[in-house]
């Protein structure tokens, strides 16, 4: 039961930090598209839904 915590404890830990690495480079993703090549922000969508693939 302890370990079985534990892993709990630790992939919750884990799911954290990816989903702020996620937060991170979608915030530099969405921002060098919108950016570089759409000033409209038209590229949004594309880049949430190849997120979300990556996402928890």
């Amino acid at each position: 039961m302890f370990l079985q915590d534990r892993w709990i404890q630790h992939s919750h830990q884990l799911k954290k930090q990816v989903r702020l690495r996620i937060k991170q480079i979608r915030k530099s993703v969405s921002h060098h598209l919108q950016y570089h090549i759409n000033p409209q922000g038209q590229t949004f969508p594309l880049v949430k839904t190849s997120m979300k693939r990556i996402n928890y």
